[in-house]
């Protein structure tokens, strides 16, 4: 995933964080890829290609954005969770937790590289 989110940002975003997380947040994901295209097909009626980016999931657009307090991240029916925080001080960076370490960290990535 992490080497995922770095191409993207690169090669689709130019470097800009805050685009590609609004992006990011703009739609449920199937798979991200730098390399999917407008005329990637699916096999699914429901998915749609973004260029640069992945492929949507077909869900309601309603239930596409969460807020959720990261000692509540042992509630969502995920294993990971990568929190991209394009404000933070040190740099642009994914944050990785686990479902079964609770509200602590078990990895930090940045974003270059």
């Amino acid at each position: 995933m992490v080497p995922a989110l770095r191409a993207i940002r690169r090669d689709t975003f130019a470097g800009d964080t805050a685009a590609m997380a609004a992006a990011l947040l703009a739609n449920s994901w199937d798979y991200l890829g730098v390399d999917v295209t407008a005329a990637t097909p699916s096999p699914f009626d429901d998915e749609r290609p973004v260029a640069g980016v992945g492929m949507t999931m077909g869900v309601d657009p309603d239930d596409q954005t969460l807020t959720i307090a990261m000692s509540g991240v042992g509630s969502l029916d995920v294993g990971w969770v990568y929190l991209i925080d394009p404000a933070d001080p040190s740099g642009a960076a994914i944050t990785v937790y686990s479902v079964g370490n609770g509200d602590e960290p078990v990895a930090r990535h940045p974003l270059t590289g």
